[in-house]
């Protein structure tokens, strides 16, 4: 172990056999430098920090390793250069932030790029950027009353699969930012209490054939923006809305493109724009609305395109439209179940060549070409 007791404003740079793992930054220390503040060129290393270290270069990193490193912070970084770095791992690696410790870049807070990356955060991540950047897979953990916020996103997961498990805040700050997006797929767990803001609340998936996502959410997702979506799934995929959690979005309140698509509703499930959708799921699929108080809402509340879809509402789906199945296909291949619905109010199915009318407690009271309503 070597342990850092005197503060510094030159740096320091990591070098065998002069620094031993782990390197203990102790409390009270402060390591500055106009270049990176720690930074370790060759070698796997090992940091931790109970004091703190900044960086004012305009590409720098408080803490910057090339090679796997691991880096746990019980005190405070910072990378305030213009496109400066909290962490940069730059071959893969850990970070973790404890309970009341802080990390701050311009670019990214923390950053890691060539190898898969694992953020677990109990603390603080900030950034006038994207606040967690993963650029080749990975995961991150983001404990209760913990927060990860950036103008330019809260959570970017890139290159391979990612998982978010959120029981604290994240949130995307900028004009067009989003809280959480995995670009090749995996899954986004929000806790019940737990929070997921931005634009776009949470984007899944669309950069390969495979990159099918699973959001489950027990707490709040919400995208904000003019054109946002609270969970967004571009390449298939599965939303699960527990009871008494939220799903919000202006444009659509879940959307999900590729041609698996489920979607499971306890809670509340709505799109606030004009012409808003609650649930759209471009390529067919299925929607539940599970449970006596679950609530689907929009201008149209659900609208499945593109391939055969189905919907079992057992709760509230309610809209200008309620229920939009729109693709020239038989009959027979949808249903729209209407358990625990009130006896007599009317649910509207509409397809390119008819319209179907729903009034429960019946199944099919009429069919009328060419939807005249």
């Amino acid at each position: 172990m070597t342990a850092i007791t005197s503060s510094s404003t030159i740096g320091i740079t990591l070098s065998s056999p002069t620094y031993v793992n782990p390197i203990v930054v102790n409390p009270s220390v402060t390591v500055s430098s106009s270049g990176d503040g720690i930074v370790g060129f060759v070698g796997v290393w090992a940091i931790e920090n109970y004091g703190s270290i900044a960086s004012t270069s305009t590409f720098g990193s408080g803490i910057a390793l090339f090679s796997d490193g691991t880096v746990v912070n019980d005190g405070s970084i910072a990378g305030t250069g213009a496109d400066g770095y909290g962490v940069l791992l730059d071959s893969g690696g850990s970070f973790t932030n404890a309970a009341s410790a802080s990390i701050t870049g311009s670019r990214n807070a923390v950053a890691v790029h060539l190898g898969s990356g694992t953020v677990v955060n109990d603390g603080s991540i900030t950034s006038t950027g994207l606040a967690v950047s993963l650029a080749s897979g990975g995961s991150v953990t983001n404990a209760a009353s913990a927060s990860i916020t950036g103008a330019g996103g809260g959570v970017f997961i890139g290159g391979g699969v990612g998982i978010v498990l959120n029981d604290g805040n994240i949130a995307g700050t900028g004009t067009e930012a989003t809280g959480v997006s995995v670009y090749y797929g995996g899954s986004v767990i929000n806790a019940a209490s737990a929070s997921i803001t931005g634009y776009s609340g949470v984007e899944v998936g669309g950069f390969s054939a495979t990159s099918a996502g699973t959001v489950v959410n027990s707490g709040r997702i919400a995208g904000t923006g003019t054109s946002g979506t609270g969970v967004y799934l571009r390449a298939g995929g599965a939303v699960t809305n527990a009871t008494s959690a939220s799903i919000t979005g202006v444009q659509n309140g879940v959307e999900i493109n590729g041609i698996i698509a489920t979607v499971t509703n306890y809670g509340s499930i709505s799109a606030t724009g004009t012409v808003g959708i609650g649930v759209f799921l471009d390529s067919g699929g299925a929607v539940t609305n599970a449970a006596s108080d679950a609530i689907i809402s929009g201008f149209e509340a659900v609208l499945i395109d593109g391939s055969a879809g189905t919907v079992a509402n057992y709760g509230t789906i309610t809209g200008t439209t309620g229920v939009e199945l729109n693709s020239v296909v038989s009959q027979s291949w949808w249903k729209l179940a209407l358990a625990h619905s009130p006896a007599g109010s009317a649910y509207r199915v509409m397809q390119r060549d008819q319209c179907i009318e729903e009034r429960a407690p019946q199944r099919v009271s009429a069919i009328r070409p060419p939807c005249a309503w």
